[in-house]
């Protein structure tokens, strides 16, 4: 192979099937029991408003041909960039470097006018993208955090909340209120909420009544949370189970009771996960979330064996 020869360009209206076949073809090489994707999967991603064609970057040939890839996902400030896949016969240290870099210098570049974070984050399983993050020499990594992952059976969640909590679904009435609490105290942890991100979102279907909930302490907005719900099924595996997730968490950290407020939170979903007969609710937590004594308290299970390491970057 003549590296030489090999270039790196944005994504490009109609790159969704070669960009699937990359990743099937190169994710069993590097993890147990991959979940496959498609190209319409692949392009729903890529419809997104907001999406910009340089959080894609492939590595072609001089045919044009796409031998490798990797990709920026960005929610709010959050910039998550990707382990770069490429075809075996076209890997090599410097062809991993050259797409990493090209991806890391888009998130920094990003990072201007939509501050937050540039992460990578990987199952245990996936050592290669591990060992690879660890070694490079392309970002200055300033944090790794271990997660692990938490299950609790569905009919385990059966909190007695204070009458003074109230555990409302979000409307759209409620997202200017939504937004405004989220901005106004530092010590809040959750995913970026605008007035116009969630309208976006519910307009989609991403996100609606349904899943979403708000929690009020004594007539006051406490915490919010939106719920999902996934099937192995649905990824190409055997397992059939449907499990629930907590996709989205917005927690008031100066709340005096953590525990009384993770349970409303909590609860606030049960009625979801059973119309959907989810049997398990996972999510992860990183090991040095203080947090942990909660859950335990309510009943997770902590897993040492499931879980992703997340690298944290310097994002100047």
């Amino acid at each position: 192979m003549v590296q030489e020869s090999l270039t790196i360009r944005n994504y490009e209206k109609g790159d969704e099937t070669a960009q699937a076949e990359i990743f099937n073809t190169v994710i069993v090489e590097m993890i147990p029991e991959p979940v496959l994707i498609t190209a319409e999967k692949v392009q729903k991603r890529h419809e997104d408003p907001n999406f910009n064609p340089k959080q894609v970057q492939y590595l072609v040939d001089q045919e044009q041909k796409i031998v490798g890839y990797t990709e920026c996902r960005i929610n709010g400030g959050f910039h998550g960039i990707f382990y770069p896949l490429i075809l075996k016969e076209y890997r090599s240290k410097e062809t991993v470097d050259r797409l990493f870099k090209a991806i890391y210098e888009f998130a920094k570049e990003d990072c201007k006018k939509n501050p937050g974070t540039i992460e990578s984050h990987y199952a245990f399983d996936f050592k290669k993208a591990h060992e690879y993050f660890k070694n490079q020499k392309i970002a200055k990594v300033t944090e790794v955090q271990d997660a692990r992952e938490m299950r609790l059976a569905i009919n385990e969640i059966d909190y007695q909340l204070s009458p003074e909590f109230e555990i409302k679904p979000l409307t759209k009435e409620d997202f200017s209120a939504l937004a405004t609490y989220r901005k106004s105290k530092e010590s809040i942890v959750g995913e970026e909420v605008t007035v116009e991100n969630l309208t976006e979102r519910f307009d989609n279907g991403e996100m609606s009544s349904e899943d979403s909930f708000l929690v009020y302490w004594k007539g006051e907005l406490k915490g919010y949370i939106h719920a999902g719900k996934y099937s192995p099924a649905e990824r190409g595996q055997e397992d059939t189970t449907v499990y629930g997730n907590f996709e989205g968490m917005i927690l008031d950290l100066e709340f005096p009771d953590g525990l009384s407020l993770r349970k409303a939170m909590i609860q606030g979903t049960k009625e979801y996960f059973n119309k959907h007969n989810a049997k398990e609710v996972t999510t992860s937590i990183v090991l040095t979330n203080p947090a942990i004594k909660y859950y335990k308290k309510l009943g997770f299970k902590i897993s040492e064996e499931q879980g992703a390491k997340f690298w944290i970057y310097e994002d100047s």
